[in-house]
């Protein structure tokens, strides 16, 4: 089994080698989506691993990426690895992507060996443990229109200038503002410019 991992951080790199350490399995490690689709392309790949950034990286780009590839892939198992703790953002990337396994990523290998193995769910073939995540209908959840109109919160745009480029009115901006502020737990102006910020929702 052909297993690719796109990811940057070392400490994810020993622990999925730690757990993918036998003699039937291949890893191959890339550090861009780049990268890891000219590996893709040349075939043979059964699971690809991939991290799902935050922290000032674009994570509009990357989930539009990710949809795109589950179009191209559509038979290839997906695991996103991921540091993005907001119920509402989770809840949005699960709905998004309904095929794909969001995994929490940690600093340490023991956690991400155990994130990995599904604890009790782990079995020799970890293709069959990629288990999909449902969304509760109840949940918070951050819609597809608040999603796109986060980056221009976050770089700190008027109601105006916003609801031109979306052609809905400034009142609507407001509106979809106050959700999201509520739906991420912000309490103020500067926490909701922070989580923005770490969402990779930026004007630097």
């Amino acid at each position: 089994m052909k297993i690719l991992l796109n990811d940057r951080d070392a400490m994810v790199a020993i622990g999925v080698h730690s757990i993918f350490c036998d003699k039937t399995k291949s890893i191959t490690q890339v550090v861009n989506l780049e990268s890891a689709e000219q590996v893709l392309k040349a075939g043979g790949v059964a699971l690809f691993i991939t991290e799902l950034t935050s922290d000032c990286d674009n994570i509009e780009s990357t989930v539009s990426y990710l949809q795109r590839f589950r179009l191209r892939y559509p038979h290839l198992k997906l695991a996103i690895l991921t540091k993005i703790a907001d119920p509402a953002v989770l809840n949005f990337l699960a709905k998004a992507m309904p095929s794909v396994t969001l995994l929490r990523k940690t600093d340490s290998v023991e956690l991400i060996q155990a994130t990995l193995r599904q604890d009790e769910s782990y079995r020799a073939d970890l293709l069959d443990c990629w288990m999909n995540r449902k969304v509760p209908a109840v949940a918070k959840i951050i819609t597809q229109s608040e999603f796109k109109l986060m980056k221009w919160f976050g770089a700190g745009m008027s109601l105006h200038d916003i609801g031109q480029r979306a052609s809905i009115s400034p009142k609507t901006v407001s509106f979809h503002r106050r959700a999201i502020i509520n739906k991420l737990g912000c309490t103020s102006e500067a926490e909701f410019a922070g989580k923005l910020r770490k969402l990779g929702f930026s004007a630097h």
